[in-house]
């Protein structure tokens, strides 16, 4: 994990744009929906399940699409 948030961190640098990493624990609905706070964008990731796996795993990123206050990215 620790990686990834480097690999994040310095795309966001060489971009020219502000931006914070974070990880966060929690119910992923609940923790990003409160990180969400106060940010112009919230960029997430989705494994782009379909059919049965998605039914039967849920989504999280859907439910953000549907309950987020500012406006998301989603990367797949």
């Amino acid at each position: 994990a620790r990686q990834a948030q480097q690999t994040a961190q310095t795309l966001i640098g060489e971009a020219g744009v502000q931006g914070r990493v974070q990880t966060l624990r929690g119910r992923p609905i609940e923790v990003l929906t409160e990180a969400a706070h106060g940010v112009d964008l919230l960029v997430v990731g989705t494994h782009g399940y379909r059919g049965m796996d998605r039914i039967l795993l849920g989504s999280v990123t859907e439910t953000l699409l549907r309950r987020a206050e500012v406006p998301l990215l989603v990367v797949r």
